[in-house]
């Protein structure tokens, strides 16, 4: 259930103890009573304390203090304020904040600077701003007390501070002496008081001296105020800076002696010097170099022609060579001079005599192959690719003396390309070189005018043109080796009635109609073998039943 209160306000500003003591907190006394009449006397009460801007919109200033008991109190509380938890700000105390001079952060909800600022004028009073814990929830002290003269008179009579220094900030006059010092001395601190004294037993002295005077000491304890003067001189064999009195020279020696190991030029030398180039030199251009023609120097371009001579060695990156024929070449030498060399005739190279010799002559007198000339090439040569004979050319093989030979070239004309395969033996005597129609060649045995009798169907052609079959085993009789228009002649001899066909022939053609054989009797196959595109045709006769 929500709680209505009223109550009675009183502030009052208590001193901290002694006559002159500053102020150390404010008191706020009031009464606090239940809408129905009675007391409020909760034993376990929060305040929290705000001191504010004029408008109220900036709070300087916030504490909470906690646990004051109001059992028994007839609803009167007395609370004094600076002396519980400071929530803000973390470093100005709560006098500090009743200034009206500098700048002030506002405070947010969470007890830090809020960005905001407040700057107070010299008539700016405060507002005090006060909420009760009654256990349950925070209420209110409404309207905010306005805070005048008190506090405000006790931070500018504060005799514990001068606006922000304190007692220990401030030295007693009686630590100072009594009179002024003299003249020429000092004020000096011996451990109690402060002292006139000299310092380290120097006189000063006894005028503030005139413009531009140092103060110097004799050596002797007597300071006075002395004029300085500067020079520039000549003397001695290296630059250096010399100090007399009052008197400061920086002495340059001049290049007119040789014991003078650094120094400057004079004046006469250096016009005489630049006499030289400022006559001479005008209007300088790219790649111009400053040249002495014998009287003066000028700008100019190097000719090549007047202005270089000699020969440049190997060495210092020239040739050692002064002069190079027409067409010739340069040949290094080493270290020494470069040697020229000269090409001969027309379509003659440069090749190597030796580890540090040179010469020029014809391809063929160097050894090297060409691609025009005839020549006549005495070492073994190894092809890791092709040799093409363009044109149709042929390839010579030279008899003992070469003077004859035996050519092979390939046909006027050519469909595709074609490639054959040599035999990887020599053969056999009497063999005779025959190919399997795919580019093999092999070598094989001529034809014998004997049957070949064979067991299978297997047939190759290359054997013989007459094949005597005694047991097939199947009905397919398999073709191999044909050569393009073969007559072959197969005599089939089998116990069992089949219908043979042939292998080998892509299209077969037959003269009667292919049918079965007669068991037990002998059956004779005439086929001729066509190849046309690429495909073997076969012309087949045949005749069964001879006994």
């Amino acid at each position: 259930m929500k709680h209505l209160f009223l109550w009675n306000v009183v502030i009052v500003f208590m001193g901290a103890h002694g006559a002159y003591a500053t102020p150390g907190s404010l008191t706020y006394q009031g009464r606090i009573m239940h809408s129905n009449g009675t007391p409020f006397e909760y034993n376990n009460v929060s305040f929290i304390f705000e001191i504010t801007n004029p408008s109220g919109s900036c709070v300087l200033y916030r504490e909470q203090r906690d646990g004051i008991s109001m059992a028994n109190s007839a609803g009167v509380f007395d609370v004094p304020i600076g002396g519980g938890t400071k929530l803000f700000p973390a470093s100005v105390g709560l006098l500090d904040v009743f200034k009206n001079t500098g700048t002030f952060d506002c405070a947010n909800a969470s007890h830090v600077p809020s960005g905001v600022t407040y700057s107070p004028t010299a008539s700016h009073e405060r507002l005090l701003r006060v909420q009760f814990h009654d256990g349950s929830s925070w209420n209110l002290i409404s309207p905010d007390n306005v805070i005048r003269t008190v506090p405000f008179a006790a931070h500018a009579n504060s005799a514990g501070k001068l606006e922000d220094k304190t007692v220990a900030d401030f030295m007693l006059a009686d630590k100072f002496p009594g009179s002024g010092c003299g003249a020429g001395e000092a004020l000096t601190f011996n451990g109690t008081h402060f002292v006139c004294s000299n310092i380290n037993g120097a006189t000063w002295p006894a005028t503030s001296g005139t413009n531009g005077q140092v103060l110097t000491t004799d050596g002797a304890g007597q300071l006075s105020w002395t004029d300085q003067s500067f020079a520039v001189g000549t003397a001695g064999t290296a630059p250096g800076f010399n100090s007399s009195g009052g008197v400061h020279t920086l002495n340059i020696p001049m290049a007119s002696s040789g014991s003078v190991t650094a120094g400057l030029i004079s004046k006469a030398d250096f016009d005489s010097f630049s006499a030289k180039f400022s006559a001479t030199i005008s209007s300088p251009s790219a790649r111009q170099v400053i040249q002495y023609n014998g009287s003066n120097w000028i700008n100019a371009a190097i000719n090549a022609a007047t202005d270089l001579s000699g020969i440049l060695p190997v060495a210092n990156g020239g040739t050692g060579a002064s002069s190079l024929g027409s067409g010739n070449i340069l040949i290094g030498g080493g270290t020494g001079a470069v040697t020229s060399l000269a090409s001969g005739s027309a379509g003659n190279i440069v090749y190597g005599t030796g580890i540090a010799s040179w010469a020029s002559g014809t391809p063929d007198v160097a050894g090297i192959v060409d691609k025009s000339s005839t020549q006549t090439i005495s070492g073994a040569k190894a092809f890791t690719n092709y040799v093409q004979m363009a044109s149709g050319n042929e390839i010579r093989f030279a008899d003992a003396d070469s003077s004859n030979y035996v050519a092979v070239r390939s046909p006027a004309s050519v469909g595709s390309n074609l490639s054959m395969t040599l035999p990887g033996t020599s053969g056999s005597s009497g063999d005779v070189m025959t190919t399997d129609g795919a580019g093999n060649l092999s070598w094989s045995s001529p034809h014998a005018p004997t049957n070949v009798v064979a067991s299978g169907g297997a047939v190759d052609l290359r054997l013989s043109n007459i094949h005597y079959l005694n047991n097939v085993g199947g009905s397919t009789i398999t073709l191999s080796n044909a050569a393009n228009g073969g007559v072959y002649t197969i005599v089939v001899a089998d116990t069992t009635s089949r219908e043979y066909s042939f292998s080998g022939c892509d299209s077969s053609y037959f003269n009667p109609e292919s049918g079965p054989t007669t068991a037990g009797s002998q059956t004779i196959y005439g086929i001729t073998m066509i190849y046309v595109a690429a495909s073997w045709k076969c012309y087949i006769t045949w005749s069964t039943d001879f006994m």
